[in-house]
């Protein structure tokens, strides 16, 4: 019997060896869609990997990136971008080593974080892009420009007619991101 456990303890070392890195990330849905394989893949290029693929996971909006390292060990890096708010609670119950947030931590889950660290430090947030907001109205509108202050009117609800803005028209319908993100 020590003779056995031996033997399993020195094979131990050889069985991790045998599993790939593995990195999770989870969240946005705006950064790992598209840009984060693509950052992903041109950073295990500059870490002088080889036999980069990268396949659909196993629903939408995921990914898995697999490679090796400069000495030849199998990595494996796993996407899934369904909203930032998915990318906090993946960190929360430990299924996910980074979230990618297209905006900051909240209040709420800077809380229910708070064991993981400070999430509002500097050191915890890497700013990898900032996006811009688009703006569109019909061209048969007849209001010919909004004010930034109307828009934020607009979007918080304080202006939800057209009528409040001086013009004919009903309801403001709004189409904006989802309340994952």
């Amino acid at each position: 019997m020590p003779r056995l456990l031996v033997l399993l303890l020195t094979l131990i070392p050889l069985a991790t060896l045998a599993e790939p890195s593995h990195l999770r990330v989870q969240g946005s849905n705006t950064i790992g869609a598209a840009l984060l394989p693509a950052l992903v893949q041109g950073q295990l290029r500059a870490q002088q990997a080889t036999a980069i693929e990268q396949q659909p996971g196993k629903l939408a909006n995921e990914t898995v990136i697999t490679a090796r390292d400069a000495l030849g060990q199998p990595m494996r890096i796993d996407i899934a971008a369904h909203g930032s708010s998915t990318g906090f609670v993946a960190l929360g119950r430990g299924e996910a080593d980074l979230a990618a947030a297209s905006r900051p931590v909240n209040d709420r889950e800077a809380r229910q974080l708070r064991a993981l660290g400070d999430l509002r430090a500097a050191a915890a947030e890497q700013v990898i892009g900032l996006d811009g907001v688009a703006v569109i109205v019909h061209p048969d509108n007849p209001l010919p420009q909004l004010t930034t202050r109307q828009l934020a009117q607009i979007f918080s609800g304080q202006i939800q007619r057209w009528e409040q803005l001086g013009i004919a028209g009903g309801a403001i319908h709004l189409y904006a991101r989802d309340d994952r993100s």
